[in-house]
């Protein structure tokens, strides 16, 4: 006959287990797919776009070409 600390260490073994698999199962029911939302739409440079990717006065930075 097994012994009452066995089966209590026998039973919170097996619930540890079960609320892992259903945490785990819950993870990847709620995480979005990687860059599902990530998009971008490019269009044409304007002068008025290139304007603000000048450097701020007094950087030694250079401004792109």
């Amino acid at each position: 006959m097994a012994k009452l600390n066995q089966i209590i260490a026998v039973t919170k073994g097996v619930k540890a287990q079960t609320t892992r698999e259903f945490v785990d199962a819950q993870r990847n029911i709620q995480k979005a797919p990687m860059l599902s939302g990530i998009s971008a739409a490019t269009s044409r440079r304007t002068r008025r776009v290139s304007s603000f990717r000048r450097s701020p006065p007094g950087s030694r930075c250079r401004p792109p070409t």
